[in-house]
């Protein structure tokens, strides 16, 4: 799924957000401690109540989470990284939402509707089934034909995309279409895996059959 485009107010609302929420409620040390487990360990739970101390944060946290979450390990990978507080290696570090509050959050596996997408719910049930852990790009790295510059591009959807054009401003294809070679050895991969929840039979009422949602886990998650 592609992260939602935020307007540039609101995410400069969030950068602040997250700065203050690291500074004054001790993330920067939690971070500091981490350092001396990264890679084995790189998430760091955060605290819904945290959150819900600066004011309107919980509620755009609530209706567009990932982007929002984007924006603070985007921050922990590029500022906190140039404090080294992290190892200068590191290529991904994630947050996870604790104390999430189910009044705002909760509800039934089957009355997940279209209206919901995008924003924060929790939900409870039993894991039936699970796949395998399987590597997924998520980086990719591409070489340009012309002036071997390597060049980025996230991959949010089933096939490769690669880059139109070189961004090089010194490349000799002067802005024209280019072939692009992938590195796989300089690409981010991410371990995902899908489980599927069935929500408990023994809250059903009236003789129901207790309905099935497939979630998908990411890095850390995977495999537990």
């Amino acid at each position: 799924m592609a992260i939602t485009t935020v307007p540039e107010e609101i995410e400069e609302f969030a950068k602040r957000a997250w700065y203050d929420l690291f500074e004054l409620y001790g993330y920067t040390d939690i971070l500091n401690q981490l350092r001396q487990v990264y890679p084995d360990t790189r998430s760091m739970n955060v605290s819904f109540k945290d959150v819900s101390k600066i004011e309107g944060f919980a509620d755009m946290i609530l209706a567009m989470p990932e982007a929002m979450l984007r924006i603070g390990e985007d921050i922990i990978r590029k500022d906190y990284l140039e404090k080294g507080i992290l190892p200068s290696d590191s290529r991904r570090f994630n947050i996870r939402l604790v104390d999430t509050p189910l009044k705002d959050t909760f509800i039934e596996i089957r009355s997940i509707r279209s209206n919901n997408i995008g924003r924060l719910v929790s939900v409870t049930g039993i894991v039936r089934k699970n796949t395998e852990v399987s590597p997924r790009l998520q980086n990719a790295a591409f070489e340009c034909a012309f002036c071997k510059s390597i060049i980025y591009r996230s991959q949010l959807r089933g096939r490769l995309e690669e880059p139109e054009v070189c961004t090089n401003d010194e490349c000799p294809s002067e802005g024209k279409k280019v072939k692009f070679t992938l590195l796989p050895n300089e690409s981010e991969f991410v371990d995902v895996q899908k489980i599927e929840i069935q929500e408990n039979p023994e809250t059903m009422e009236g003789g129901s059959q207790p309905q099935r949602i497939e979630v998908i886990v990411e890095d850390d998650l995977t495999g537990q």
